[in-house]
């Protein structure tokens, strides 16, 4: 299973902002424990302790010679949710399989960002939403509708409600500028190659960016619709960045295990999830 360290790492630093809510507090009340916040220390009593939680060599207990525990709010679990956007695709794109290929890309991440969360008392929920969501039925909760952006926009709000939520996305079909931003959320934008650079082929398209045809023979051509595809890009990111909410880039790698730059990508996760976390302090 693929995981991400430098992400996992910036998450258990998350996760010990206290003053953020990022999930149900699932312990309120003292308990005797080995973390959390230390209230106090009293001796060990059988019937009401674990045994695993006595602590060796305390100053209590060389005091009175007897074995004590800590009495701690334990620290509160972090929920997280992630979201993986499965929309539809139609005409050339689902001719060539893009974007049966951007479903599956997505979905790995947020499996892989599933697997990085640092503790085990942290909690994590895959969603996948979208009309082609039913293909997502392992590991996920599906959320499936008609493709209306809209009822996907609502859906994905109602999800950022109950934790810290990252959202996969090439946010081709999903508008950056109607995501009602919160610090509770990352974006992942996650591209196959052919969303930043179409190569060289005997081959005329349609183009959704700039319309019209493109004869992706013709150098000029390519080079025309491969320029709109960075500005699209640049666009969707900075869309994101200005509603407040941390953006990471990955781009599929079809030549890397797993079909992804690991160290690549866990560094530009890791980042949004730093950026957030320092967003929060300040």
């Amino acid at each position: 299973m693929l995981r991400f360290e430098q992400t996992s790492h910036e998450l258990a630093e998350l996760s010990t902002i206290r003053s953020r809510a990022y999930g149900e507090h699932t312990q309120n009340s003292a308990r005797s424990g080995l973390s959390g916040d230390i209230l106090y220390r009293e001796e060990f009593d059988p019937d009401i302790h674990e045994e695993e939680h006595i602590e060796p060599g305390s100053l209590e207990e060389d005091l009175f010679e007897v074995p004590h525990v800590k009495i701690v709010n334990p620290i509160r679990p972090m929920s997280i949710n992630v979201i993986v956007h499965q929309p539809s695709a139609e005409g050339l794109e689902e001719v060539l399989n893009y974007g049966e290929q951007r479903r599956d890309f997505t979905r790995m991440i947020g499996r892989a960002i599933g697997s990085s969360i640092p503790g085990i008392t942290d909690s994590v929920t895959l969603y996948a939403v979208g009309k082609e969501a039913n293909e997502a039925k392992k590991d996920f909760v599906v959320v499936s509708n008609n493709g209306d952006q809209q009822d996907e926009l609502d859906e994905i709000e109602d999800i950022t409600r109950s934790g810290l939520t990252f959202i996969v996305s090439d946010f081709l079909k999903l508008d950056p500028g109607l995501i009602r931003a919160n610090n509770k959320i990352i974006a992942v934008k996650a591209n196959i190659p052919e969303d930043l650079e179409l190569k060289a082929r005997p081959l005329v398209i349609r183009s959704g960016v700039n319309g019209g045809e493109i004869d992706l023979s013709n150098p000029s051509d390519l080079e025309r619709v491969n320029r709109a595809l960075i500005v699209n890009d640049l666009r969707i990111q900075n869309a994101l960045r200005v509603s407040g909410i941390a953006v990471a880039s990955v781009v599929q790698d079809r030549q890397s295990n797993y079909g992804i730059n690991r160290q690549l990508a866990d560094r530009a996760i890791a980042n949004s999830v730093k950026e957030t976390r320092l967003k929060i302090k300040h």
